[in-house]
């Protein structure tokens, strides 16, 4: 199971950083596999099959600790098991990055 997802923002909002690079990188374990998603409805911060958490992305990491500021993550597409943490799951996620 996926718990809740944290660090958040003060709009509730999970933060993340998408990293460059994930060489060497364990996934689930150094890094969270993310893919966004849009069949989201009112479904936000459920764990249904169309639910989502909504994200918001770091431009930078600079001074911040990951896991405690914010979560290290990795883009993935086309992967097809939602909330499970399978070689071929991730978290679906609606990006709401202020602009």
């Amino acid at each position: 199971m996926i718990p809740r997802c944290i660090p958040r923002d003060s709009s509730g909002l999970w933060v993340v950083f998408e990293l460059t690079s994930i060489t060497g990188l364990r996934e689930w374990a150094d890094y969270i596999p993310i893919q966004e998603v849009t069949d989201v409805a009112a479904s936000q911060d459920r764990y249904n099959e169309d639910g989502h958490i909504p994200i918001t992305k770091l431009a930078s990491t600079t001074g911040l600790t990951a896991w405690v500021d914010y979560t290290p993550v990795d883009t993935k597409t086309g992967r097809g098991d939602r909330w499970r943490t399978s070689a071929d799951g991730f978290i679906p996620v609606v990006d709401d990055t202020p602009e």
